[in-house]
């Protein structure tokens, strides 16, 4: 009898030894990837969508989950997602988000449940994927926060200044198309002949009568002043009229010379004194009134505190070490009251006892 090796090699000669291991596996994978890249070839070209109409799709439908996401957490559809009112496949928008997870992870204070719960919504509002290790390996400090407020004041001062620019353009063209509209109305008047019949037939002539005979006795009046003055030997009381109006003259010229140096020194003491009151603490404090009115800083500070408490799990020393944390924040780097933040900790507290409620009620242990 031939050996077990010789009765394999003779197998493998005719075609019947045996196959490799796995290769069952990797036969169907094969297989399988080869039906659907058949079916596509077989299908017509029409049938089959360009990528560019899914990539647009995908990002609509993104976009209405966005502002689905909106209003479940800020209670409007319009709201800014991660401090960017943009789309968040822009570039400009990722920058935003970049500078908004860091400081988000600072101003609630850097912890665990913090970080998992900035990691869990930048997944949902962001494409980008590098926001998620952001917030879970970011090491934030307050320089963070200072760089998002500096971020924040360019571009609120930037959409100040194009909102003043469109009530300019809008005020100019009111007043354009005002003044076309007379030109067109005083144009159709004179083509009319009504402006020229009312105004120089019936209106200028009886006027013009009444000022000649007006300025006719005003002559006779003043003839005989003069020859009354001539025939007892006084001046003229044109003479007379005529150095009392240079008098004036002088003197309402002295008084005028005065009073625009007194204006001119009135002015340079107050360019003085308004140069003298620009300071840092004034620019500070005009910055914080920018800012503390905005959606984007209220957004965040909200966040911030969501953030804090998420899973704080009754424990009253985290929480009030939380609270004072981003009120710190709040009121140094934003300039925001103390009222204002109390109002949006209490909102915050308020949502906490009613997701706990919810757990209660619908039965749900395990979300804890």
């Amino acid at each position: 009898m031939r050996p077990a090796g010789a009765v394999s090699c003779v197998t493998r000669g005719c075609g019947y030894g045996r196959p490799p291991p796995h290769s069952h596996l990797r036969l169907s994978a094969a297989v399988t990837a080869a039906i659907p890249a058949a079916c596509c070839r077989s299908s017509s070209a029409s049938s089959t969508p360009p990528l560019s109409a899914l990539q647009h799709s995908i990002r609509c439908l993104s976009q209405q989950a966005n502002r689905w996401l909106d209003k479940l957490r800020y209670g409007a559809e319009s709201a800014p997602s991660l401090g960017s009112w943009e789309n968040a496949y822009e570039d400009n928008a990722m920058g935003t988000r970049k500078l908004y997870c860091k400081a988000l992870v600072c101003a609630s204070g850097g912890g665990r449940m913090a970080r998992d719960w900035i990691a869990g919504c930048a997944a949902l509002t962001s494409p980008d994927p590098s926001l998620i290790y952001t917030a879970l390996q970011h090491n934030a400090t307050e320089a963070d926060v200072e760089e998002l407020r500096e971020h924040f004041l360019i571009r609120l001062l930037a959409r100040e200044e194009g909102e003043k620019r469109d009530d300019g353009r809008r005020q100019h063209r009111h007043q354009q198309q005002q003044q076309g509209s007379e030109g067109v109305r005083d144009g159709l008047v004179r083509r009319s002949g009504v402006w020229t019949e009312k105004h120089a037939s019936g209106g200028a002539a009886p006027v013009a009568r009444a000022a000649e005979e007006n300025s006719k006795v005003e002559r006779e009046v003043l003839r005989d002043g003069e020859e009354a003055d001539a025939e007892e030997g006084l001046p003229s009381a044109a003479g007379a009229s005529t150095s009392t109006d240079q008098t004036a003259t002088t003197v309402s010229r002295q008084e005028e010379e005065l009073h625009n140096d007194g204006d001119d020194e009135s002015g340079e003491q107050d360019g003085d004194n308004a140069v003298a009151s620009i300071s840092p603490e004034s620019i500070r404090e005009a910055e914080h009134l920018l800012l503390r009115r905005s959606p984007e800083v209220r957004c965040f500070m909200y966040d911030a505190m969501t953030a804090s408490l998420f899973h704080s799990n009754a424990d009253l020393r985290a929480v009030e070490m939380a609270r004072r944390h981003t009120f710190w924040i709040g009121a140094n780097v934003f300039g925001i009251s103390f009222d204002e933040l109390t109002l949006l900790w209490r909102l915050v507290e308020a949502e906490l006892l009613l997701k706990k409620e919810k757990i209660k009620v619908l039965g749900q242990p395990w979300s804890e």
